[in-house]
């Protein structure tokens, strides 16, 4: 019995495991020492291609994913993604730095066909980004 009080204990204190997938090394890196700071498991990648890896490794609560990346870009990792019976339910969450949906109207477009409409601007206070990433974990819907 003391075996599954054990277990039950320690699933019950996973924290949210978030994949934060941003080119750019600041950005990374201030996000993803948030996130950590308010109990967050984070993994950071650096391009799509990185992310989908990582993805497969570690099964995500929840992915960030920026639009705009070398390699590979969010958009085409957000495709495969979508095609991976693995990860094709992973809650995502797209980041932009673009304060104009027109500048993005394209990308958006395609993400709507894939059926996918949630955006965080880059740029935002941490605290409003944490609370936006709090929004999108899937305990919270």
């Amino acid at each position: 019995m003391a075996y599954v009080i054990l277990m039950y204990t320690v699933y019950m204190e996973q924290k949210p495991l978030i994949l934060l997938a941003e080119d750019e090394e600041e950005i990374r890196t201030l996000y993803g020492d948030k996130l950590e700071r308010e109990g967050f498991t984070v993994f950071k990648a650096q391009n799509g291609r990185e992310m989908l890896e990582m993805a497969k490794a570690h099964k995500p609560d929840l992915i960030l994913l920026d639009l705009k990346m070398p390699i590979m870009d969010g958009l085409e990792a957000f495709q495969k993604l979508k095609e991976d019976p693995d990860l094709q339910k992973v809650a995502t969450v797209f980041l932009t730095a673009f304060s104009d949906p027109t500048t993005v109207a394209h990308e958006i477009e395609l993400v709507e066909k894939l059926g996918h409409v949630d955006f965080i601007k880059k740029g935002i206070s941490l605290t409003d980004f944490v609370a936006e990433v709090k929004k999108h974990l899937p305990q919270a819907n």
